[in-house]
């Protein structure tokens, strides 16, 4: 695998994201990414849930606004503590890049980033209830003869935001295919302990990494009678260069 340079390109992919019922705080099962719905993995971890900021008391634990900048460096400045599914805590490393955002439901967020175009859509109706609703990301390679190219690895995180609340999900060295589907679901709650609706789920990533479709290049290795040749040969024309010498 390489790592990619991000330049501008894409083929179709589709991401989505997959939860469970409403719970006081998040879990690495609230958001499951795979090639269908019937193959999803949960989140490797979660980080949360993260209150929005109050006023101008830049408490650097809560998010100051919604803004792109604003939760890129709050995931770049809070890379440790994050909760595994087992409960132990882990680091997820700096280096995040604020991607794509939806809010409306309707599949308006696209950016392009590495080479690939990504176009978010949401069923922004996710209100918190037991039904969890579907999220999708369709990838298209813009250079497919150039570079990287479908399917490829990356990093990326998730966040998700409703009400008063924030949470975050990692994905470590997902596989990025053609098609990719899941669902999700807000299982924070708000200031008033209710599941809030959602206001943005947003994608930043980390590491789009190129995946070999082809054998290693094969390298002839000279067999030992002939390298035996070769060394011989070399220590002849040492000997005849020495006796002119002498």
């Amino acid at each position: 695998m390489k790592l990619a340079h991000w330049t501008t390109s894409i083929a179709g992919t589709m991401l989505a994201f997959a939860v469970t019922t409403a719970n006081a705080t998040p879990s690495v099962n609230d958001v499951k990414f795979g090639p269908d719905m019937n193959h999803l993995q949960s989140a490797d971890a979660y980080y949360g849930p993260v209150e929005n900021q109050k006023g101008n008391n830049n408490d650097p634990n809560k998010i100051s606004d919604q803004s792109p900048g604003s939760i890129e460096s709050f995931v770049n400045s809070h890379t440790s503590g994050w909760i595994t599914e087992s409960g132990t805590t882990m680091s997820i490393g700096n280096g995040w890049n604020f991607l794509v955002r939806d809010n409306n439901g309707t599949g308006t967020g696209a950016a392009s980033y590495g080479g690939f175009s990504f176009t978010l859509a949401a069923a922004n109706d996710q209100n918190g209830q037991p039904n969890p609703a579907a999220w999708t990301l369709t990838v298209a390679d813009l250079t497919p003869d150039s570079g990287l190219s479908l399917p490829f690895m990356m990093d990326f995180v998730v966040h998700m935001h409703g009400g008063s609340n924030n949470s975050f999900y990692f994905f470590d060295d997902r596989t990025v295919e053609t098609s990719n589907a899941g669902t999700f679901q807000i299982t924070f709650t708000n200031n008033g302990g209710n599941p809030p609706g959602l206001s943005n789920f947003d994608l930043l990533v980390r590491d789009l990494r190129d995946i070999p479709t082809q054998p290693p290049t094969e390298v002839d290795i000279p067999e030992p009678a002939s390298m035996l040749l070769f060394g011989a040969g070399l220590l002849g024309l040492g000997l005849s260069r020495r006796r002119k010498l002498v």
